[in-house]
């Protein structure tokens, strides 16, 4: 008996494995690119430049009515990269900047694409970054 529970077990192991493997490496699907357009709009209308290399974890969620739309979220980097984001980026180089504590800083946009509001919060210490941006 002992010998099948350690059967049953081992082919457990082996299909998780081999469904956790193809679902990794699988292609983009349509969630994958919903994430893409959010990302791409969030940049369009902050006008940010692509996000740094070293981007982990980032998150982005959308709300908003047919006369509304908004979007919020963040995410980590490396704060060198965090740096050099900022000055390639139009929308936080030409923003208003705020200092909240003494490696934190608030930068108010000056929207594009039709966007009502725009501001990025970045930790230079942490690496933390965070996002809002809408139109009504």
């Amino acid at each position: 008996m002992n010998k099948i529970h350690i059967m049953i077990a081992l082919i457990a192991i082996l299909l998780i494995s081999t469904f956790s493997f193809i679902m990794m490496n699988k292609p983009k699907k349509e969630h994958d690119k919903i994430e893409d357009e959010k990302e791409l709009i969030v940049r369009e209308w902050t006008r940010l430049s692509p996000f740094p290399h070293s981007t982990t974890r980032m998150v982005v969620s959308e709300k908003g009515t047919m006369f509304s739309r908004e979007f919020e979220g963040g995410f980590y980097a490396e704060p060198t990269d965090l740096e050099k984001w900022v000055e390639a980026s139009p929308g936080l180089y030409s923003a208003i900047k705020e200092n909240i504590s003494s490696s934190t800083i608030q930068y108010k946009i000056t929207p594009a694409g039709g966007a009502a509001f725009a501001e990025v919060i970045i930790d230079f210490i942490t690496g933390e970054v965070k996002f809002k941006v809408f139109w009504s």
